[in-house]
């Protein structure tokens, strides 16, 4: 986490000096997104993913104009898939499928960590902040950034490098505890892409089939709730 901290410091002061002023009323964000449905390119037919979920982020940002706020922020993504709570059938069809992929017998726990997904995204934000009164606003906000997934096997036998962009959207509310400390809480709604292709999938009849996308999309809507930090 400290790595990620001083990441995005450095960036903050290379972004100072090219443009050759210190902005004002700069902030830091820690916050974390409860991701409560998911969809993907795979439209769900042989797995779900679970509600919840890892996803935290740090943010920088400072005010650029107005009410309006600019912010780089590198956030942690890990995306579960939903095993233990389906029902025997299903079970026994991901089972099928993990195996035929892989050729191998596999235990549920280990398609699960096959079938997570861990990614990094790096995103530039843009957002409008509207106060109510002192202590609350109202904020919109949206952005766009490139992510690496770290480790996705999905139904393929073996791992890939995987990289593609992020865009996401933000509404919410925010309330000024003191002069150097907010909490929000609000909407984020995701849709990431990359280029990913699957093994042949077989079925109980021994017809296959197999995905080539050149845009994998994985979207997530989730609750976006977090401090910041005011400099």
């Amino acid at each position: 986490m400290y790595f990620f901290v001083y990441l995005i410091y450095f960036i903050a002061i290379f972004y100072n000096k090219a443009f050759g002023y210190l902005p004002s009323k700069v902030y830091y964000k820690l916050g974390y997104v409860y991701n409560f449905n998911y969809q993907d390119s795979l439209k769900s037919q042989y797995f779900r993913y679970e509600k919840g979920g890892k996803d935290f982020y740090i943010i920088i940002g400072t005010n650029f104009k107005n009410n309006f706020y600019h912010e780089l922020g590198l956030h942690y993504t890990s995306t579960f898939p939903e095993l233990y709570s389906i029902s025997d059938e299903e079970k026994s069809n991901i089972i099928r499928i993990m195996t035929n992929i892989n050729s191998k017998k596999l235990s549920l726990f280990k398609i699960k960590d096959m079938l997570t997904i861990n990614k990094i995204s790096l995103i530039y934000n843009i957002y409008s902040l509207y106060p109510v009164n002192d202590k609350v606003s109202v904020y919109l906000g949206c952005g766009i950034g490139v992510i690496e997934v770290l480790k996705y096997y999905g139904l393929k036998s073996k791992i890939g490098n995987h990289y593609g962009i992020v865009m996401q959207y933000n509404a919410g509310v925010s309330y000024l505890l003191n002069r150097k400390l907010k909490v929000y809480l609000g909407y984020n709604f995701s849709k990431n892409y990359w280029k990913y292709q699957t093994n042949s999938i077989y079925d109980e009849y021994g017809n296959s089939v197999l995905y080539h996308f050149l845009n994998f999309e994985l979207r997530s809507y989730g609750l976006d709730m977090g401090l910041v930090f005011i400099l």
